[in-house]
Order: structure tokens, then sequence, then C-alpha cells
């Protein structure tokens, strides 16, 4: 379990939840009519260039009716400063993503030049006359992409510069390969003040794909924190969403393996949309008014924060309620009214609009987290394995090995077990409806730590948990009214709409835990 303190909603940039299996996550994002599901995006329209922006070494693809399969041509590239360079290729015959139509077209890769707008021109290899033109308003070559990293942390990204086009926009490139776990990113241009606005920041991919727009009005999907200051920019804040479906589509199934003879298509006559070589959009005025001149910025220094997103033990978005003899180890966070009654101990900081303690409660410290805002909504995965429901009863006992699974409902009673099979891999349950587990039910981990068994509620349905021994997991329910209660030991994060803990438990999400163990963030090489 990594223990970051958790941003607030106007300082998230970027948002990345861990599949069960391996790695490359995320659950949650635009409604699939948005289409935000792995590779289910609409196609890029036609168009003579596609992308209209990448950067050197990756591949850019030119259409023109005078193209001949087969045929070699010269392709060069011409900065607005002058500055050229000349690719060899030949034309192929190839189904174009737009419209999944075979067509002659030429690609090559983008060589290193000068950040800015660059104009693309087309001859035959050997001839002088110019087939098709391509002028610099429609093509901008971006920075090379920061790499962002797996480990939680503070990264500096000095003397860095972006790429302007011949319309003001300005790009940053991003390279995701590396993130597998739930994070939370902010970001900011420390000596570049742009002003930003969710309206006009949009992420597309080095395909070309629109990946998505921010001013979506889906809750905790992004906004913008505005900064007084003359030398730096706002803050743009950015939930990642649905990247479940894109992870289970090529590393689970087959037929969605990507086809080796062209990259943008997968085996099965799908499209295949690459979601982890970012090309992020901001259209904004410097803080002195106007759009920034075209070309490539001035250095500035690009400041990244990551954390996680699990960085409490109990976060009920609307009210907590902890009563008996509870014991919590680890920080305790609300919107609303926090409530701590009886004997319950809370080792850790409590957060919320107001805290109220009766009879003998007590905290350790109040108020020193930001509240937690808007929590995203969960999106079930297309392609994970359908289980049903899942309803044991009596002495019943079933085993779930490594692996994503949907669920209609998950009921545990009686003496029944759920046994989780994390031991190699992680184990992720969405479920639609409701999760109880009651009496001396319980759900067994083979692995004991929290991040190896993630469970998930669409809806605002009803989320009991009763543990009379020991429950290791992480628990993300935004809609639901959370229960937890027994006698047992609680060890993760969990998250609900509103919480409610009793009986004699212990949650447990601490630095100082036995199992819940703290991966301390590492400063790459930059």
């Amino acid at each position: 379990m990594k223990h970051f303190a958790l941003l607030p909603h106007t300082q998230v940039f970027s948002l990345l939840f861990r599949l069960g299996v391996l790695v490359s996550t995320i659950l949650f994002g635009t409604p699939e009519a948005q289409a935000g599901c792995g590779c289910t995006k609409p196609p890029p329209p036609p168009a003579a260039v596609r992308p209209n922006v990448t950067y050197s070494g990756q591949p850019v693809t030119v259409f023109h009716s005078s193209l001949v399969t087969g045929g070699s041509y010269t392709v060069t590239f011409t900065t607005m400063s002058g500055q050229s360079m000349i690719v060899s290729e030949r034309a192929v015959a190839l189904r174009d993503i737009a419209d999944g139509q075979v067509k002659t077209q030429l690609s090559v890769i983008v060589p290193p030049l000068p950040l800015g707008p660059t104009g693309i021109s087309v001859r035959l290899a050997n001839q002088n006359e110019v087939l098709t033109a391509i002028p610099d308003v429609d093509f901008t070559i971006a920075p090379q992409p920061i790499t962002i990293p797996g480990q939680l942390g503070d990264y500096h990204f000095k003397n860095f510069q972006a790429a302007v086009s011949r319309l003001g926009v300005v790009y940053l490139s991003l390279d995701l390969s590396n993130v597998t776990d739930a994070e939370i990113f902010q970001a900011r241009m420390i000596g570049y003040p742009l002003r930003l606005s969710t309206d006009t920041a949009v992420f597309y991919n080095t395909q070309g794909y629109l990946m998505q727009m921010l001013n979506q009005g889906i809750p905790g999907l992004s906004s913008v924190e505005s900064v007084d200051k003359a030398k730096e920019s706002d803050i743009l804040q950015y939930a990642r969403h649905e990247f479940n479906s894109y992870f289970l589509a090529h590393q689970e199934r087959q037929a969605h393996a990507v086809d080796a003879t062209d990259p943008n298509w997968h085996t099965d006559g799908t499209r295949h949309v690459d979601h982890n070589h970012l090309i992020l959009a901001l259209t904004g005025q410097l803080g002195g008014g106007g759009l920034p001149e075209p070309g490539m910025t001035r250095k500035f220094e690009l400041r990244l924060t990551t954390a996680s997103l699990f960085s409490a033990g109990l976060l009920g978005r609307d009210s907590v309620d902890i009563s008996g003899a509870v014991v919590t180890k680890g920080d305790v966070l609300s919107n609303g009214a926090i409530t701590i009654s009886d004997s319950t101990a809370v080792n850790g900081d409590v957060t919320g609009a107001s805290v109220t303690l009766r009879g003998k409660g007590h905290v350790k410290s109040r108020g020193h987290n930001n509240l937690p805002g808007d929590l995203l909504p969960v999106y079930m995965p297309q392609l994970a394995t359908d289980l049903g429901s899942i309803s044991l009863t009596g002495n019943q006992t079933l085993t779930l090995a490594p692996g994503t699974y949907n669920l209609s409902g998950l009921i545990l009673r009686g003496n029944s077990q759920l046994i989780i099979n994390n031991v190699q891999e992680a184990v992720t349950l969405y479920v639609t409806g409701n999760v109880e587990v009651s009496g001396a039910a319980s759900i067994r981990t083979t692995a004991t730590g929290p991040e190896d068994f993630s469970l998930y509620v669409q809806g605002n349905n009803n989320v009991t948990l009763v543990s009379n021994g020991a429950f290791y997991g992480l628990l993300y329910a935004p809609e639901s009214l959370l229960e937890l209660s027994g006698t047992g030991d609680f060890y993760g994060a969990f998250v609900g709409r509103a919480i409610m803990v009793n009986g004699d438990v212990t949650v447990n999400y601490d630095t100082t835990s036995e199992v819940v163990k703290v991966k301390k963030a590492k400063k790459p090489k930059i």
C-alpha cells in the first residue's frame, strides 16, 4: 500500500487506477457514448495528414489521390525557420483507420527537427514536382514525451520546452507506459504563465485519436485551479479514465493482439488505439495577454507530483460515522460530517466539514488533509470475465484465480468463503449489485498485500462487510453506503459515499503496519 497525502480535487492532473491483472488500468471515465472504453473510441476523421501533431521518431501518414502503391517518394519536412529534412519511403495500400477502407498511403518517421509548425511536401523519387503539400498550419512537431514515472513522488523537469502550433496551441507529449498503480497527478509550469480552461484542454494520441475532452461534466474528471502568479501556469487536473478494457483486450484476449503488418489494427480486424503515448493540447493566453508565439516555448520547469488515490484508511464523500470499540490506524476524510463515538480511537488525522466527538471517542489530530472533493464514478470493463452473481451460503467455498471479473452481486452468508488466489497476480472485482459478507462468512486472500485485491462497486448499492478475522483489500464504492463491522481487522483502504464502522474492529492503514507496507517514492534520473 502506498501512503501519500491525497491531493485535493482542484489539484488532480491525471488519475490512473491499477487493474487487477499485472499492470496498466483504470476504471473510471466517460460513458461509453463518449467512447472512453479501450479501443472503442471513434476513429479520427479522414485527413490529408495524420496525426496533425506528433514528435520526432513517430510515424506520420500522408494521403493523396496521386499516390501509387509501391511507388517511391521523398517527403520533405520544413520548419517555420526554413530548416528542412528529407525522408524517403514507398507508398503502401492499407486500411485507413478513419473509415476502414483500403487506401494508398505514405507513412514516414518524423525526422529530428525543431519544435513547432512544420510543412510537409511529397515528391516522386528523383523528381522536383510537388505532388501534395501540407501547410505548417496543419502539422506541428511536438516535444519528446515526458516519461511518467511509475513511482510516487515529486518530479521536476527543468529546462523543458513545449511546442506551439501556428494557431497558438501548446503541445506536450506524455509516455504513460511505466504507470502501473492507482495514482493522482498534479502538474504545473513554473516560468510559463499559461492561463488554462478545461474547455480548451484536449488529449490526443500519436495516431490522431481524440482521447479525451476535459469539459465532459463528469464529477471529478477535470478542473483548473487558477494561480495568481505572474510566472506560473494554472494547475490542470484530469482523472485518466477507463483503461481496464484496453488492458484486458490486449493482454487477455488474443483476438485483440495488434496486427504485426499494421499496428493501427488488431488481428480480429478491429481498430487498435494506443493509450500510452498521448499529446496534451492546451489553448490559453499567457499571463500578459495574447496567445503563445508559434514555434518553441521558452524554457520552464514542469513540476509533476504523483500520489495514491487510496491515501486514507476511510474516505466517506458525504459522511463518516464510527462507533463502538473501533481502532483506526490511518486518516479519515469526508466532505461532510465525521462522528467519532463511544471508545473509538482514530490514530491518524481526521478532516471533514465538521468533526464531532462523543463519549470517549478521540482522535490523534484534526484537519491536516484537504477535503476529498468529487469522486469519480465506476464504469464496468467490457471485456472482463462475467461471473454473474456470486451467492454462497452454509459451508460453500469458491476460489477465484488471478484476473478481472464483472459481478451482478456478491453475497456471502453462513460459514461460506470466497478465496482470492492473488499470490502470483492481483484479483479485481467490479460489482453492479449489492455486496454483503455477513455472519461467519469471509473473503480470504492468499496474499496479504491490500493492493493485490480490489473491489469496485457501481451505483448506490449497499456494501456490508463483517470481518471476524482479517480482510485485506482496497474497496471503492463512491455511491454506496459502506458498513464495516465485526471483531476482526480490515487491512487496506475504503472509499464510499458514506461510511459506517462499528463493533470491535481495527482498520489498518498506516506506515507502521506489519502488513500494509509503504513503498517510498524514488526520484528517477531526469
